[in-house]
């Protein structure tokens, strides 16, 4: 085709584009010929150079059939975006064979091997778990190894090991194996039970790594408010308080316009299966301790690992890295070199470790 017939074609086109436009056309297409359009341009030009009509081209029937195979291949895209997006979450939340295996190989060394059920802690340590002149650390998890990853770290960390107390709370199924694991890889210096009444605790998240010393986030001054909790918000006024919750209102959380929020509180719970609260950052929680939480210092927590690459300052003065989001640091979905941080706190050659190839 010659470059003037060219330029005439483009021309034509983009009568016709803009004239449907005029008409409203962007927001006309049948979903019927979405469905029924070309997958890709050379499907397009062979069904168009087929067509009984090719030496009288019809550049509106062009312009549709062009318009609704882009708008045919964005849904792939979208659609792509979202299973991939779905494969993620399912691949955070799965437990790899290797963890498994360190469970049960765990509970096999509960049952027949006698240290791995000695008392944690030793009877001599016992008046310590309710000493609140130890730093006491709490941990919610069944994940074994990201515990022994929280735990390792923060000795690692810590300028005085000996005047640290790990609380850990797992559940049933998981009890024997964690139990296990602490007592045949004792935290010496430090102390572990598996949870008393105390009057401050720090809690961690499983899926953390300690890189600095947290004696002085022990004795922080909270004002008489309930607890302290770095922003998950970005702020310009650390000390503002503000975007210390994703959502700063109430109506954040609760639709107020919802007829439900007029019935009994415990029959829309049991009912509606707590449907009231959106996906977010513990809802409950930051509604149940609002205008009772201390903003901290920023360089305390660097969260978001489990999403991107932060910046190498901040990874590097952060007192505590939180690999939130779906790339777990125990899971190849996560960034190559995060996971090195992370598995660095590991002992590879221990051999229940290294037989269940963990790492």
């Amino acid at each position: 085709m010659q470059h003037s017939t060219v330029h005439d074609f483009g021309k034509e086109l983009r009568r016709v584009y803009l004239e449907e436009a005029e008409e409203g056309g962007h927001n006309k297409l049948d979903p019927r010929l979405v469905n029924a359009a070309p997958d890709s341009l050379d499907d397009l030009m062979s069904e168009m150079s087929s067509s009984s009509s090719y030496q009288h081209l019809d550049l509106r029937t062009l312009l549709l059939k062009t318009k609704a195979m882009l708008l045919k291949m964005d849904q792939k895209v979208q659609s792509a975006r979202l299973r991939a997006l779905i494969f993620q979450h399912l691949a955070s939340t799965g437990i790899p064979k290797s963890m498994h295996c360190l469970s049960l190989r765990l509970a096999e060394q509960y049952l027949v091997n006698a240290a791995a059920r000695s008392s944690l802690p030793p009877p001599e340590y016992a008046s310590c778990l309710t000493d609140n002149s130890y730093i006491h650390i709490a941990l919610i998890t069944d994940n074994i190894l990201a515990a022994a990853v929280m735990v390792s770290s923060t000795m690692t960390s810590a300028a005085d090991p000996e005047k640290v107390v790990f609380h850990i709370i797992t559940d049933k199924k998981t009890y024997t194996s964690m139990h296990a694991w602490f007592a045949i890889h004792p935290v010496f210096p430090a102390i572990l039970e598996l949870f008393p009444k105390l009057e401050r605790v720090i809690f961690m998240h499983d899926d953390v790594v300690v890189q600095r010393d947290l004696t002085s986030l022990w004795y922080l001054d909270l004002h008489g408010l309930v607890m302290g909790a770095v922003s998950a918000q970005e702020s310009d006024d650390e000390g503002s308080g503000d975007g210390l919750c994703l959502g700063k209102t109430f109506g954040d959380y609760i639709n107020f316009s919802n007829p439900m929020l007029t019935t009994s509180p415990s029959s829309y719970n049991r009912e509606s299966g707590f449907a009231l609260w959106p996906m977010g950052s513990l809802p409950p929680a930051l509604l149940a301790f609002h205008g009772q939480v201390l903003p901290l210092n920023r360089s305390w927590l660097l969260s978001g690992l489990g999403w991107q690459m932060p910046d190498p300052e901040l990874l590097q003065s952060a007192a505590v890295i939180h690999f939130s989001g779906p790339g777990k640091p125990w899971l190849e979905t996560g960034h190559p070199e995060l996971r090195k941080i992370w598995q660095s706190q590991l002992n590879h050659s221990d051999e229940l470790v290294s037989s269940c190839m963990v790492v």
